[in-house]
């Protein structure tokens, strides 16, 4: 399964859940969106999980060198395996580690949707996997006793327009 691995500290779950829950709702698939508080077994699990099959990694860049240093691993694991990795920055981080320097970087300390819409681009731009925003869910059955399937248009207060039904169609998440 392709899909984007958002990689970060534990301090930094609020952000990481925030960036992961808006690029799904562009249609780009995140696996697996951080959970309300997890664990540290839980981090390391899906951080092992979400790395083998990833295709784009977010590596979200922490501010405490500490940290840092327990994300390093897993940024030259991805690396090695030729995946997809950007950089993240969405505060005064810490310095950005040499082999993380030819990655893109993207930095949300200014606005956040003009960092959002150069973060969604780039991983358009790299085919990023993705999943249709909308069903289409097919005509009702038209059934003898039941109401008319299409309900006749109508004159409104004004005689030159009609109102008329139109089907829209409904964004439904996973």
């Amino acid at each position: 399964m392709s899909h984007v691995f958002v990689l970060y500290a534990k301090s930094d779950h609020k952000f990481a859940r925030q960036l992961a829950v808006q690029i799904e709702q562009r249609g780009i698939q995140v696996w697996p969106v951080p959970n309300a508080a997890p664990s540290p077994e839980d981090l390391e699990n899906a951080r092992v999980e979400g790395l083998e099959s990833a295709t784009h990694i977010l590596g979200i860049l922490p501010a405490d060198d500490a940290d840092i240093t327990d994300l390093l691993p897993y940024c030259e694991q991805a690396l090695a395996a030729k995946k997809h990795v950007l950089a993240i920055v969405y505060h005064q981080a810490a310095p950005i580690p040499d082999h993380l320097k030819k990655c893109r970087v993207i930095d949300f300390e200014g606005q956040f949707l003009l960092a959002f819409e150069e973060l969604s681009d780039a991983l358009k731009k790299t085919k990023a996997s993705t999943r249709p925003l909308t069903v289409e869910h097919p005509p009702p059955i038209s059934k003898p006793g039941l109401m008319p399937i299409r309900f006749p248009s109508e004159r409104c207060w004004r005689e030159d327009r009609l109102r008329v039904n139109y089907t829209l169609p409904i964004i439904l998440t996973e």
